[in-house]
């Protein structure tokens, strides 16, 4: 079990001038209580490392990036806030040339104070998620590495990631949500004892899945994965 206090210093938003009544000239500093408790396991020999854990975060004046309605951001305290949530992680040692890890973790996250700017409009809502929080992530890897003669190794390396939909504002608009994030990413090659060469593939699914998604009205401005891509890599140590 762990408790902590964190602390983050205030500042001065250096932007003011694109829109003095919504933008505050400066923020407050940030207060964050953290509890935490888990296990952690090594079984069957320590081919199996199971580490569980459930957290709950207390913010006080938290600092978030707040969008004007003239599309311009500042940073902003959002009063409190809070997240609860859990996660595994699994590392497996399937064999002695096959190794698996598997991560999984749930969020629940919400400001718990509305924030008012200094022309009385509501700026962050109560009830609103965390931006850039996604309730469920999970991945899944795989390495595996066999010998095919004296000193030369054959490898292939896999990854899934997964990321639930969730707001990228504070202001949870529909327009500004990610939404799932599924990417698969393969490497696979020959290793020797100074040198290596690898072909790897990003984004195997070809999937458009966004990073970050801002709303601008009537302008939605989003930030794609790249699309299927496939590259070969070399490296010499001497």
């Amino acid at each position: 079990a762990r408790i902590a206090k964190g602390f983050r210093p205030g500042g001065v938003n250096d932007n003011l001038q694109f829109n003095l009544q919504e933008i505050d000239p400066t923020y407050e500093p940030e207060g964050l209580f953290s509890y935490e408790i888990g296990i952690k396991k090594q079984l069957f020999q320590g081919r199996l490392i199971l580490n569980v854990y459930a957290y709950f975060n207390d913010w006080s004046e938290i600092q978030l990036s707040v969008p004007t309605s003239n599309g311009f951001f500042y940073t902003d305290n959002a009063g409190t806030a809070e997240s609860r949530g859990g996660e595994m992680e699994l590392a497996i040692k399937a064999s002695q040339n096959l190794k698996l890890n598997i991560n999984l973790a749930l969020v629940d996250s919400e400001i718990t104070e509305s924030v008012i700017d200094s022309a009385g409009n509501i700026t962050i809502a109560k009830g609103n998620e965390m931006p850039f929080t996604p309730g469920r992530t999970a991945s899944v890897t795989f390495d595996y590495a066999r010998p095919i003669s004296e000193g030369l190794w054959g490898v292939l390396y896999g990854r899934y990631t997964y990321r639930s939909a969730h707001f990228a504002e504070v202001n949870n608009l529909s327009e500004a949500k990610n939404g799932d994030y599924n990417q698969v990413y393969l490497r696979f090659g020959l290793e020797g004892g100074s040198w290596s060469a690898f072909g790897f593939v990003d984004n195997l699914l070809n999937r458009d899945d966004t990073t970050t998604t801002l709303y601008d009205d009537p302008l939605v401005y989003s930030t794609f994965v790249r699309p299927r891509t496939f590259g070969v890599e070399l490296r010499w140590q001497y």
